[in-house]
This record gives structure tokens, C-alpha cells and sequence, in this order.
């Protein structure tokens, strides 16, 4: 269940940003799940990983247990090495230095970097 809840989110996601930017070129993303995340397809992908390691998690013994190691990289590479920063860098660049800078910037305080989140909450929290 949870690697489909996962798989949904990210090919939902992708789908959205794509039929998104086919109709709107100059802005980010903000429709559907990427109202509530900056990063949503990022967050299936990762959901997606950590539920294939509990499939097998149950019947793991001694050094089998290292295949944890797989969901944990990708979690890595997409917190902090190839996802999210060139990512979160590439939009720093490309909308805070335009008109749009202010709208931006608000669309970043008010949408959670990866876990969707209501907006209405998710700005409050400090």
C-alpha cells in the first residue's frame, strides 16, 4: 500500500508539472500536490524506496540488513545532493531575480520544502 501511495505521488506529480508547464512557461508549479510541497515527486520517490525496504524488512537476517543502505542513498542524493539543492537553486536564481520575486518567496514560505502539508498550516509553523 504505502509503495503505491508513493508511486501515485510521484507520477501524479510529474503529470501535474508537466501538463503545468505545457501551458504555463515563465513560473513554478503550484497546482495540485505542488501547492502543498515544493518537491512532491520527491517525496513519493522517497516513499516509494522505504517501502520496498519494509516489504523485505521482516525477513532480513545479518547482512542482508545492508540493503537499507538503497533507500537511505536516494534519500540522500535527493535531500542533499542532486534533487532538492539544484533544484531549490535554479528557482532561487531564476524567480527571485525577476518580477516575480515577492510571489515566490511567499510560494516558499507558505509550501513545505518536501513532506506535503496544507499551506494554511505549514506558513504558521515558525
Amino acid at each position: 500500500t504505502l509503495f503505491l501511495i508513493g508511486l501515485g505521488i510521484e507520477t501524479i506529480s510529474d503529470f501535474q508539472k508537466l501538463f503545468y508547464k505545457q501551458k504555463v512557461k515563465d513560473h513554478w508549479c503550484d497546482v495540485g500536490l505542488w501547492s502543498w510541497s515544493r518537491h512532491p515527486n520527491y517525496f513519493g520517490e522517497i516513499l516509494l524506496w522505504f517501502s520496498l525496504f519494509m516489504s523485505v524488512a521482516n525477513i532480513l537476517s545479518g547482512w542482508e540488513w545492508l540493503v537499507i543502505v538503497s533507500p537511505l542513498f536516494i534519500t540522500f542524493l535527493l535531500l542533499f545532493v542532486s534533487g532538492i539543492p539544484i533544484q531549490e537553486r535554479t528557482q532561487q536564481k531564476r524567480y527571485c531575480e525577476s518580477e516575480k520575486r515577492d510571489e515566490f518567496l511567499h510560494y516558499k514560505d507558505r509550501t513545505s520544502t518536501i513532506i506535503p502539508f496544507p499551506p494554511a498550516l505549514y506558513e504558521k509553523i515558525p
